[in-house]
């Protein structure tokens, strides 16, 4: 169903410097993640996923169309078979690291967030999770999966507005044009009414995959009479000049955004336009503009590129795991630093022993290889509903100690929250914080000592002291640390509390 005036082309063709491009995203990510303070807004490079995503997948599917041979069915299969051979390992990996690193409640989050992550919607359930009493991010090994979440609902839906729309009119421009001023409006309504919605919610990120998919359609829309004007000597030189701008343009747009952008600026907002612009003239400078042919598609940035999917998977929860270790490292640059070499080795790993096999073996992959991995996926999401439901598996410790590890944040006792949980300006504890210690051998007795934290802890130390026959006192002041010395400027009534 190609429109007279339109020549019909071939989906786009293997760019090494797309690759490259995905390279550059994908170090920006990891050095957000890795060390903030020096790439503040590394994750901008998601934003450059989005567009290369969108272009190259719209290429696709605007190809089918014209040819008339757009099989949604291989479609959905396709993404099956490039996304979910990666996830499924790096998915069960995660949970049996969580199962040595992560006391229960921690650990029935991660059950949780294995769940949405095999379902696609970590976005929501990451948007429904933000809040004061949330667990820090920085503890979320599935965290960076929000991503994936926003792209495959986009590919769920995009696909089926544009088999739609070829039904009504043979021109997609409109559809694409109207949906991307939709989206980028609602983000700039809902960051100033909803920041986190914003940031995870698809339709606040569609325009992104749109500036993919407008590149798509302008590359398969050209008409002859433009080729024509292109190709003459005198037009080619000026346009070739123009593209390496554009490419030079681009990726200093990029690297800008990393560089000066940073986690508390309000995102994606109109900052969002200055990473999917500068991806987009990278596009669309062609792969014969200097930038596209001699740096990005050199083979230290494309041999990145092409594992750029497992190691956006990887990095995350290595880095996550590996932090939660630095403090007992005498070195915790360091440690992150080998969670992103593992990660990098994983990835190879990955890619050679699974992408490459599933793109290669057609037969099998037509053969069941859809059923097996979704079979997959699904057995990994109900284990991760197994942990999430029962608690995070508190089974896993012995009985005398899971109180302490099953403990709840409950601050609505007024007992233990109010009479002897201190708050500013209060002087003394009440006799009864520490009298039921009396006449108890000092090998049966304990004391919480400490700010709110060690508040949340009381009844499950009392639960535990009580199997044994011993007793529990509270001692605790909000906001003080369970230190001797305190800095007498910042809480000047702490230092009474702590020599009491």
């Amino acid at each position: 169903m190609t429109s007279g005036n339109v020549q019909a082309q071939p989906a786009v063709s293997y760019r090494a410097d797309i690759d490259g491009l995905r390279a550059i995203a994908v170090i920006a990510v990891i050095g957000f993640h890795g060390a903030a303070a020096r790439v503040p807004g590394g994750f901008v490079g998601v934003d450059v996923f989005f567009v290369i995503s969108g272009f190259l997948i719209s290429s696709i599917l605007i190809r089918g169309l014209d040819q008339n041979d757009l099989s949604l069915a291989e479609f959905y299969a396709r993404r099956v078979r490039r996304i979910f051979p990666a996830l499924a390992v790096v998915l069960l990996t995660t949970l049996a690291l969580g199962w040595f690193f992560f006391e229960p409640r921690e650990y029935a989050a991660l059950g949780k967030h294995v769940v949405a992550a095999g379902a696609f919607v970590s976005n929501v359930v990451l948007w429904r999770e933000s809040g004061y009493f949330d667990t820090d991010s920085a503890l979320k090994p599935l965290l960076h999966l929000w991503s994936l979440g926003v792209e495959e609902q986009f590919y769920l839906l995009w696909p089926l507005l544009l088999v739609a729309t070829r039904r009504v009119t043979q021109k997609i421009w409109p559809t694409i044009a109207i949906i991307c001023v939709l989206s980028f409006g609602f983000n700039l309504w809902q960051v100033r009414t909803d920041p986190s919605g914003a940031f995870y919610l698809p339709f606040s990120r569609f325009w992104e995959l749109l500036a993919g998919a407008a590149l798509a359609c302008l590359k398969l829309r050209r008409t002859a009479w433009l080729d024509d004007m292109l190709s003459s000597e005198g037009t080619a030189t000026l346009v070739l000049r123009v593209r390496e701008a554009m490419a030079l343009v681009g990726l200093v747009l990029i690297g800008t955004a990393c560089l000066v952008f940073g986690a508390d600026d309000a995102f994606p907002a109109w900052r969002a336009l200055v990473p999917v612009s500068g991806a987009a003239l990278v596009i669309a400078a062609g792969d014969r503009a200097w930038v596209n042919r001699v740096l990005l598609s050199h083979k230290a940035f494309v041999a990145v590129g092409v594992i750029s999917y497992p190691l956006y998977l990887w990095h995350w929860p290595l880095i996550v795991f590996a932090r939660s270790t630095s403090e007992f490292s005498a070195a915790p640059r360091l440690t992150v630093l080998a969670a992103i070499a593992v990660a990098f080795a994983c990835s190879v790993l990955t890619y050679r022993m699974l992408e490459i096999p599933v793109r290669r073996n057609f037969r099998l992959a037509r053969s069941g290889l859809v059923v097996q991995l979704s079979s997959g996926i699904t057995a990994i999401v109900a284990i991760g509903l197994v942990v999430s439901m029962s608690g995070g598996l508190s089974m896993r410790y012995p009985r005398a100690v899971r109180p302490l590890l099953e403990y709840q944040f409950d601050h609505g006792d007024s007992y233990w929250n109010t009479r002897c949980l201190l708050e500013n300006g209060s002087q003394r504890f009440p006799a009864e914080c520490t009298q039921n210690l009396e006449g108890v051998v000092p090998a049966q007795r304990m004391i919480v000592w400490g700010d709110s934290h060690a508040t949340m802890l009381y009844r499950s130390l009392v639960a535990i002291s009580g199997i044994h026959g011993g007793k529990v006192g509270e001692l605790t002041s909000g906001n003080c640390a369970p230190v001797m010395i305190l800095d007498p400027h910042a809480h000047p009534w702490c230092m009474e509390q702590s020599r009491e």
